[in-house]
């Protein structure tokens, strides 16, 4: 009896850590990941934390660029995460550590796998030393030798081996971007709510050679060299993105 007593109280305990594993998301520093093209994945910071009415605050990071988001509404082990201004939200199962589901832009019909992992700060895994100082200009071509090409100007920082910039055009940029280089290997990413940039490349001391992909539903290479001389045309005129790039 007394064995069977045991049992039952080690049972209750059990689905009691479960139910509340479901119920109540860590709080503090989460790495969230969308899937992009060729399996690629995004990967964005946020923090997570409780305000004083006990509803769940989340802060989006990228770069300098702090994004706060206050529209999260949880039902059982089900959430909803709805970002400021833009229409796309993220819908999907948690536990206590994980959040796995799908960011929606409804409008698009687009649906990117999205994953989300509690404690984890780093942005993009690092094993190797930076080869290359990427700071400076360059001097940057999309979808070159096709009808479809455009410039652009890189501009970067680099802090040992984290990178921040962002890829300016005649008509606008590509976001707050943020980083690494890991040995010759340029990655650079944003996440805003609407805009979900990645930016994959190799790296010499002067070239750059890559591919960019905007979420799940579109990519295109780059190239580029350095150039801290190199200007747009009318650079002054820098207020929207490249039309068709919005999304």
């Amino acid at each position: 009896m007394k064995k069977l007593i045991f049992l039952l109280v080690i049972g209750v305990v059990l689905v009691s850590c479960n139910e509340e594993n479901t119920s109540e998301l860590a709080q503090g520093d989460w790495l969230g990941q969308l899937e992009v093209m060729d399996g690629e994945k995004l990967p964005f910071n946020f923090n997570l934390l409780k305000d004083a009415s006990g509803s769940y605050v989340m802060e989006i990071y990228n770069a300098s660029e702090v994004i706060k988001v206050d529209e999260i509404t949880i039902n059982g082990d089900s959430i909803r995460i709805q970002t400021p201004v833009f229409e796309g939200y993220i819908v999907g199962k948690f536990s206590q550590k994980n959040i796995k589901g799908n960011f929606i832009k409804e409008s698009l019909d687009r649906v990117v796998p999205f994953e989300a992992f509690y404690g984890d700060k780093e942005r993009f895994t690092v094993d190797q030393p930076p080869l290359i100082n990427v700071s400076g200009i360059w001097e940057t071509e999309f979808s070159q030798g096709t009808p479809d090409s455009y410039t652009a100007k890189g501009i970067f920082a680099k802090n040992g081996d984290k990178v921040t910039g962002t890829f300016r055009t005649t008509t606008g940029d590509y976001r707050y971007l943020e980083g690494v280089v890991n040995g010759d290997s340029l990655k650079l990413s944003t996440f805003d709510g609407a805009h979900a940039f990645l930016f994959l490349a190799k790296v010499t001391d002067s070239t750059l050679n890559g591919i960019f992909y905007s979420d799940k539903h579109f990519q295109e290479p780059f190239v580029a060299k350095r150039n801290d001389s190199f200007e747009l045309p009318e650079a002054d005129s820098l207020t929207f993105l490249k039309e068709g790039y919005e999304n």
